[in-house]
């Protein structure tokens, strides 16, 4: 039979060793807690000399003897009188922890990688990836209790006055290209999920694809999830939004030098930034996975998906509202352990077309599982000159906020240039965003 990691001599000599000098006590206590010890009476002696010290009670023979029956009545008094006449020295303490923290950790990866592989035998799961992430996301949580972190205010004050120095400005979020839209959200804030929902052609994509290549050229780490586009398409729009060369140059050629010397630039440019592009048919799991793997590799500061309808879900669903329910759910879970703003582009009915009144509405998501109730921001593209040709808003895309759980709704007018597909805030003082308004 195999032996349990465990190393109970270890665990007494600790033990001994709490007691004979007190001094040591609140170091250990920030590395081990109770349930790291394998034989449950010497947890229990652990929490109750800890708790003593808690107190400013010295813990002896005496204190000892007192304390331990408010625990359990199953430890006899001698056994805490051994423990105490076997310590000689305290100067071990900190190395018996670590013995006996690490027998800890190889028991916890036992015992979670056990009930993985006994839900294979059981055939308990949906599909493999699924089993890979809960695996994956076992050894993370493992990891992520060994974690003990002691704040000085120092440390505190330095994030604090950065973030105090973006209030100036009334942004403490991610920073989009639009001034107008950071005015009213204050920036994508981290763990919101944050859905931009839309009729197709309404520039869903654009937006997405404007917010990227300004995030990443200031620094950002971004992950995007294009699964309605190839990566060449993608990186054809956001050169043509950056570098003001006509979108179709970029599948029909002809540019000129003046043209390639900023797609050059731009590239170079590009080419030392944070962004990863995956546009392969992907699930929640598989979202959650590579993520986890980029922020570890690259950092990560936004995940951007496009677009929601085209997730697969990874659990069997009573129909696909249901499965757009829990992956909403998911989106947001992933948001929220990555602590970062994850923008979910999302698809709308045709029943938008059939009324009158084509403006999108928060009804419109009725049918799209949890998604109003999982988003913490919900955003609508409408273009008015899609649908009437004579508008008088012609050129302008509103981006209409109409859910914003932290903070103010409202509309916002975008300037749309059909000939680089590029959004551009109206009220932008340098106006480069028009420099080159029409095709050469």
């Amino acid at each position: 039979m195999k032996k349990v990691p465990s190393d109970v001599e270890a665990e007494k000599d600790l033990l001994g060793a709490m007691m004979f000098n007190k001094e040591v006590i609140a170091d250990v206590a920030d590395i081990l807690s109770p349930n790291d010890f394998y034989h449950e009476i010497n947890g229990i002696v652990f929490k109750a000399i800890v708790d003593l010290d808690n107190k400013s009670i010295t813990p002896d023979l005496i204190t000892m003897s007192n304390t331990i029956p408010k625990y359990s009545k199953d430890i006899p008094i001698t056994y805490i009188a051994q423990l105490i006449n076997g310590a000689a020295t305290s100067a071990n303490a900190l190395h018996y922890a670590g013995l006996i923290k690490e027998k800890s950790i190889l028991r916890q990866l036992i015992i979670r990688q056990t009930n993985i592989i006994n839900r294979i035998y059981d055939d308990d799961f949906d599909t493999a990836q699924e089993l890979l992430s809960d695996a994956e996301k076992n050894i993370l949580e493992i990891n992520d209790k060994q974690q003990i972190n002691i704040t000085h205010v120092r440390n505190i004050l330095i994030d604090y006055l950065t973030d105090l120095e973006n209030l100036k400005s009334g942004i403490n979020g991610l920073r989009t290209p639009f001034k107008s839209l950071d005015f009213i959200t204050c920036g994508f804030q981290n763990k919101d999920l944050i859905l931009i929902a839309a009729r197709p052609g309404a520039g869903k994509t654009s937006l997405a694809t404007e917010i990227i290549g300004y995030s990443v050229v200031n620094g950002l780490s971004v992950a995007f999830f294009s699964i309605e586009m190839p990566k060449e398409q993608i990186l054809n729009r956001i050169l043509a939004q950056q570098t003001y060369v006509p979108l179709k140059k970029f599948r029909m050629g002809g540019m000129s030098t003046e043209e390639w010397d900023r797609i050059n630039g731009f590239s170079a440019k590009l080419s030392n930034c944070n962004l990863i592009i995956e546009d392969k048919l992907v699930t929640t799991l598989d979202i959650k996975s590579k993520c986890r793997r980029i922020k570890k590799q690259y950092g990560l500061d936004l995940i951007v998906i496009d677009y929601m309808q085209k997730i697969r879900g990874h659990k069997k669903a009573e129909n696909r509202n249901h499965e757009l329910g829990a992956i909403s759910g998911e989106l947001k879970d992933i948001a929220k352990e990555l602590n970062v703003p994850l923008i979910s582009l999302a698809q709308l009915s045709r029943a938008v077309d059939s009324r009158a009144d084509k403006k999108p509405q928060m009804s419109d998501l009725r049918d799209s599982g949890n998604l109003e109730q999982d988003a913490d921001m919900i955003c609508f593209l409408y273009n008015d000159e899609h649908y009437n040709p004579n508008t008088e808003k012609k050129g302008i895309t509103e981006l209409i906020i109409s859910k914003h759980r932290n903070g103010e709704v409202g509309t916002i007018e975008l300037g749309w240039n059909r000939v680089y597909t590029k959004l551009y805030d109206l009220n932008s003082s340098s106006g480069a965003e028009q420099l080159f308004a029409t095709e050469a």
